[in-house]
């Protein structure tokens, strides 16, 4: 009878590449804490500041009322919220249990929606939204995730952008696809670290115009969601001369809801 030869070598190699992505895996977790955890101190810092400042027993003849100091509590109360939101999508991608629910959606309600969530940090930084989607479009897909994508494109599109410039959505259409293209004026991206968007082991730290914290995090999201719809996120930048970022998406005219 003969018995069935094993590959010795090749159960050592799978093995040792299984060993590898574990170790990689668990040093971006790491890393990822650290990250997420130093950027909450900022907006958490804001929240608690000026809670304190209104506990306060001289608050009222110092001025300090609720209503003045609202716009910048809601405004580091979402900062933390969006940085949680990603490490939870995150964190779902990871483990394969992210839901999709795919609908036929209006490409030019969805696009409304999602500059309205950003549209404030957008007047803070005195930056213009140029938004040309128009039409009756559809997109088959699912639109919390999408709204997640667009949330998380937006905000880097502002982060990355000085006072004066302008992001310009706008929208292009084959047969069966849809391609919504978000275009800033801002620094750019340098090749390097371009690189380390598309490495799903890797994370970096950078800054926006204002010294806004960026961890890498909310596009490494942004292009996993994009292929759960089953679309892709495609990139194009040049250092000082700004960042297009392009979302091919399913069109929705002609989708099979049940597919």
């Amino acid at each position: 009878m003969d018995v069935p030869k094993v590959d010795y070598q090749l159960e050592y190699e799978q093995l040792l590449a299984e060993k590898i992505r574990l170790e990689q895996q668990n040093q971006l977790k790491d890393k990822l804490l650290h990250m997420i955890g130093h950027d909450l101190r900022s907006p958490l810092g804001s929240i608690k500041m000026i809670l304190d400042f209104l506990g306060q027993e001289n608050a009222d003849d110092e001025g300090l009322d609720l209503k003045s100091m609202l716009p910048e509590l809601s405004d580091a109360a979402d900062e933390a919220f969006y940085l949680l939101e990603n490490l939870l999508y995150w964190t779902r991608i990871q483990t394969n249990r992210t839901s999709y629910k795919p609908e036929k959606i209006s490409a030019k309600q969805l696009i409304n929606k999602s500059v309205l969530n950003v549209r404030r940090s957008f007047e803070q930084k005195g930056i213009k939204i140029i938004n040309r989607v128009e039409g009756d479009q559809l997109i088959f897909g699912d639109e919390y995730l999408l709204l997640v994508i667009f949330r998380n494109l937006l905000s880097n599109a502002c982060k990355f952008s000085s006072q004066g410039t302008s992001v310009t959505i706008s929208l292009s259409e084959s047969s069966d696809q849809l391609s919504i293209h978000i275009r800033d004026e801002g620094v750019g991206i340098r090749e390097e670290d371009l690189k380390k968007i598309y490495d799903p082991y890797t994370l970096f730290s950078t800054y926006g115009t204002n010294n806004e914290n960026g961890n890498g995090l909310g596009l490494k999201v942004c292009e996993a969601l994009a292929g759960i719809n089953k679309g892709k996120l495609h990139i194009h930048t040049q250092p000082g001369a700004g960042t297009t970022v392009g979302l091919l998406l399913p069109a929705g005219n002609d989708a099979d809801p049940n597919n």
